[in-house]
């Protein structure tokens, strides 16, 4: 809940209208891109516990849920914030499917899946052809044909029970 207050501190409604559009050189567009680098600290101190094995079961929920919220409140993987020339949604996305492979996050599945569906369905393509491929060229210890087969198992689902079956399974 803090850092959902802190967030309403950061980004107030009139600067999350702007996170959308292109920064020009007027004061008040500086003030909104200050806003926006404060905007994506809070978002890396969200997501922090989520990149630690040692997380608390409470901060990996409080971190996903918080996710969760900000995205409904304020359309937060719609924002400027998760752009792909930031690279924040590639690697929230690699964080959030490592959390997966990994058992000791198992308690967080469906909320970590949850996330990562919201994410990926702002831009399918992106996260089937772009994230997706690119994960599975950087994940180590796995061959290229096991690489592959891994590749065209995965279908081009954006239902949210076929995407959390296939990404669990993928993991």
């Amino acid at each position: 809940e803090s850092l959902l207050a802190q967030w309403r501190t950061y980004v107030p409604r009139s600067v999350n209208a702007t996170l959308g559009q292109a920064a020009s050189p007027s004061a008040e567009a500086a003030r909104a891109d200050v806003k926006v680098d404060e905007a994506r600290v809070m978002l890396e101190t969200i997501c922090f516990p989520l990149t630690r094995e040692s997380s608390t079961p409470e901060q990996l929920s409080s971190s996903l849920g918080c996710l969760l919220s900000l995205n409904k409140a304020h359309r937060l993987f719609e924002s400027v914030l998760f752009s792909p020339e930031l690279g924040i949604r590639h690697h929230v996305l690699s964080v959030l499917l490592s959390m997966l492979m990994n058992s000791v996050f198992q308690a967080h599945r469906d909320e970590t899946v949850q996330v990562m569906f919201d994410i990926a369905s702002v831009d399918w393509e992106r996260f089937y052809s772009g994230f997706l491929q690119t994960f599975l060229v950087e994940i180590g210890g796995l061959s290229d044909s096991q690489k592959g087969i891994i590749a065209t198992n995965v279908s081009t689902a954006t239902d949210f029970p076929t995407f959390s079956k296939e990404i669990i399974g993928f993991a």
